[in-house]
């Protein structure tokens, strides 16, 4: 792939992170003091938001309850800002060289860049050209 092929890559999977962020950030909403909620925890049956035990989940399982509460917004947040770094890491790589690239150039993180990106392959912006798979048939 050449350089802006990769940037592309980049720019796609950064925006579905961007969209996960506020896909959290709405789940966790606010207290009625207007401070983010962003950290769930089980209360029984049910799941509760920090700091205010604002309910979530009415009633669920306990393996259900031990999931929910495990990819609360903040974790998923904290998940994602690892990703955006790894990410921006891979696409200002590309932009240094951008000009030297030959086709048998990788980056240590291109196979994880692709990887998330296929997470949503699904995307009517996804190429088939990103799938993991190809990473090495350059």
């Amino acid at each position: 792939m050449t350089a802006p092929d990769l940037l592309t890559l980049a720019r796609f999977v950064l925006d579905r992170i961007a969209e996960d962020e506020q896909t959290a950030l709405a789940a966790g909403g606010r207290t009625a003091r207007g401070e983010q909620i962003t950290e769930w925890r089980a209360d029984g049956m049910q799941v509760v938001a920090e700091p205010d035990e604002t309910l979530v989940v009415k009633h669920s399982w306990p393996r259900e309850i031990k999931h929910i509460t495990r990819h609360d917004p903040a974790h998923v947040l904290a998940e994602l800002a690892v990703r955006r770094a790894a990410v921006e890491s891979f696409a200002a790589w590309v932009e240094d060289n951008r000009f030297s690239l030959d086709q048998q150039d990788t980056h240590p993180l291109e196979r994880l860049v692709r990887a998330w990106a296929a997470l949503d392959a699904d995307h009517p912006d996804y190429s088939a050209e990103w799938a993991p798979s190809s990473a090495g048939a350059r």
